[in-house]
């Protein structure tokens, strides 16, 4: 619902950006994270912002079904990251060689009790009379990285996120044939500043 708070424990993988703009969309207020962090990092920041639903890498999935019970969320959404990579290199990781399932489990893995993000890819579309938000309506909780003390979650409207972009697109002059590779992690305030908005 409006409001709710929304996790996203993601890489940069492209789910991540549908994740994104999905929450935007419902005029839920998204909450990234570093997905490497550890589940008492994690802990911090969920005292701090309750979300309600966590859109998480199924490599990190338990660090947060394993928060304390009071901390936990109604759903835990995993996202398998190879599901979006190019179908060769897809199948490139199922070779049947040590090397490669080392790999394979280092991308990605089970997550028990979660659902799975193929499963919200079926889901009716969002009704057309769903209220948009305004642009002066929470959109984003990024954290700092405390660096003088526990980090803290800066709050950011949707019109800041779109005044983010415009500067970005006056930086540049015109987008239109602009190619910008997202190698930044999302999950930081300039990745995200400069390969989602």
């Amino acid at each position: 619902r409006r409001g709710d708070r929304v996790a996203i424990v993601l890489p940069n993988c492209p789910q991540h950006i549908v994740a994104f703009y999905a929450v935007l969309r419902l005029g839920a207020v998204v909450v990234e994270h570093n997905p490497l962090y550890t589940e008492s990092e994690l802990r911090h920041q969920f005292e701090d912002h309750g979300a309600r639903v966590a859109i998480v890498w199924d490599r990190a999935a338990e660090r947060v079904r394993s928060l304390p019970a009071g901390l936990r969320v109604d759903a835990v959404v995993a996202v398998d990251i190879t599901a979006a990579m190019p179908r060769a290199q897809q199948l490139a990781l199922r070779l049947p060689l040590p090397t490669v399932r080392a790999s394979r489990a280092q991308l990605t893995g089970p997550a028990p009790g979660t659902i799975p993000w193929r499963q919200l890819l079926t889901a009716d579309p969002i009704a057309v009379e769903h209220p948009r938000p305004t642009a002066h309506d929470l959109a984003l909780l990024q954290y700092t990285s405390g660096t003088t003390g526990l980090p803290k979650g800066a709050m950011l409207t949707h019109r800041n996120l779109e005044s983010n972009a415009l500067m970005g697109q006056h930086w540049l002059g015109s987008t239109e044939h602009e190619v910008v590779h997202g190698v930044l992690p999302l999950f930081h305030a300039f990745g995200l500043t400069l390969g989602v908005t």
